[in-house]
Protein backbone atom coordinates (compact mmCIF):
# COMPACT_ATOMS: atom_id res chain seq x y z
CA UNK A 1 0.00 0.00 0.00
CA UNK A 2 1.19 3.30 -0.75
CA UNK A 3 1.31 5.72 1.49
CA UNK A 4 -0.42 9.14 0.37
CA UNK A 5 1.05 11.36 3.36
CA UNK A 6 4.43 10.57 2.91
CA UNK A 7 6.60 13.37 2.53
CA UNK A 8 3.84 15.35 3.51
CA UNK A 9 4.52 16.35 7.21
CA UNK A 10 7.94 17.92 5.90
CA UNK A 11 5.53 20.03 3.46
CA UNK A 12 3.75 20.83 6.26
CA UNK A 13 6.64 21.74 8.88
CA UNK A 14 7.92 24.20 6.03
CA UNK A 15 4.47 26.07 6.22
CA UNK A 16 4.17 26.04 9.56
CA UNK A 17 7.64 28.11 10.23
CA UNK A 18 6.68 29.98 7.24
CA UNK A 19 4.08 31.32 9.40
CA UNK A 20 1.74 30.19 6.53
CA UNK A 21 -1.93 28.16 6.57
CA UNK A 22 -2.39 25.04 5.21
CA UNK A 23 -5.70 23.08 4.36
CA UNK A 24 -5.63 19.00 4.66
CA UNK A 25 -8.43 17.83 2.65
CA UNK A 26 -8.28 14.05 1.29
CA UNK A 27 -11.00 11.29 2.04
CA UNK A 28 -12.48 9.69 4.85
CA UNK A 29 -9.87 7.33 6.32
CA UNK A 30 -6.79 7.92 4.45
CA UNK A 31 -4.62 8.99 7.87
CA UNK A 32 -5.24 13.13 8.20
CA UNK A 33 -5.90 13.01 12.05
CA UNK A 34 -3.18 10.66 12.52
CA UNK A 35 -0.65 12.20 10.51
CA UNK A 36 -1.92 15.83 12.40
CA UNK A 37 -1.76 14.69 15.74
CA UNK A 38 1.63 12.57 15.01
CA UNK A 39 2.69 16.32 13.61
CA UNK A 40 1.39 18.10 16.59
CA UNK A 41 3.38 15.46 19.01
CA UNK A 42 6.81 16.36 16.51
CA UNK A 43 6.15 20.21 16.91
CA UNK A 44 5.67 19.52 20.73
CA UNK A 45 8.51 17.78 21.34
CA UNK A 46 10.92 19.93 19.36
CA UNK A 47 10.13 22.27 21.17
CA UNK A 48 10.02 25.37 19.39
CA UNK A 49 5.98 25.02 19.07
CA UNK A 50 2.61 24.15 21.23
CA UNK A 51 0.64 22.88 18.73
CA UNK A 52 -2.68 20.70 19.17
CA UNK A 53 -5.24 18.39 16.99
CA UNK A 54 -8.73 19.28 17.44
CA UNK A 55 -11.28 18.30 15.73
CA UNK A 56 -14.77 20.66 15.81
CA UNK A 57 -16.84 18.14 13.69
CA UNK A 58 -18.54 17.87 17.01
CA UNK A 59 -20.62 21.38 16.44
CA UNK A 60 -21.77 20.58 13.16
CA UNK A 61 -24.67 18.74 14.60
CA UNK A 62 -26.02 22.07 16.50
CA UNK A 63 -24.63 24.35 13.94
CA UNK A 64 -27.56 27.08 14.37
CA UNK A 65 -26.64 27.65 17.78
CA UNK A 66 -23.26 29.39 18.12
CA UNK A 67 -23.40 29.44 21.40
CA UNK A 68 -23.73 25.94 21.66
CA UNK A 69 -21.20 25.35 19.20
CA UNK A 70 -19.11 27.42 20.80
CA UNK A 71 -18.86 25.63 24.01
CA UNK A 72 -18.70 22.23 22.26
CA UNK A 73 -15.51 23.75 20.63
CA UNK A 74 -13.82 24.88 23.68
CA UNK A 75 -14.75 21.30 25.13
CA UNK A 76 -13.18 19.23 22.82
CA UNK A 77 -9.95 21.59 23.03
CA UNK A 78 -10.24 21.06 27.00
CA UNK A 79 -10.39 17.02 26.32
CA UNK A 80 -7.59 17.13 23.62
CA UNK A 81 -5.33 19.38 25.66
CA UNK A 82 -5.58 17.06 28.71
CA UNK A 83 -5.01 14.02 26.44
CA UNK A 84 -1.62 15.33 24.77
CA UNK A 85 -0.46 18.36 26.43
CA UNK A 86 2.36 18.62 29.29
CA UNK A 87 0.63 20.32 32.53
CA UNK A 88 2.85 23.05 31.77
CA UNK A 89 1.40 24.05 28.27
CA UNK A 90 -2.33 23.33 29.14
CA UNK A 91 -4.80 26.45 29.34
CA UNK A 92 -5.84 27.11 33.18
CA UNK A 93 -9.46 26.14 34.38
CA UNK A 94 -9.71 30.21 33.86
CA UNK A 95 -9.30 30.16 30.40
CA UNK A 96 -11.40 27.73 29.40
CA UNK A 97 -14.14 29.18 31.46
CA UNK A 98 -14.05 32.37 30.17
CA UNK A 99 -14.48 31.36 26.98
CA UNK A 100 -17.51 29.06 27.96
CA UNK A 101 -18.77 32.39 29.89
CA UNK A 102 -18.56 34.30 26.62
CA UNK A 103 -20.98 32.93 24.66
Amino acid sequence: MVDPFRGLLKAVYQLIEKEQYFILHAPRQTGKTTNMIQLAQQLNQAGVYIALYVNIEAGQAIRNDVAAVNRTIINEFRIMAKIYLPLEYRPSAQCLEAGMAAH
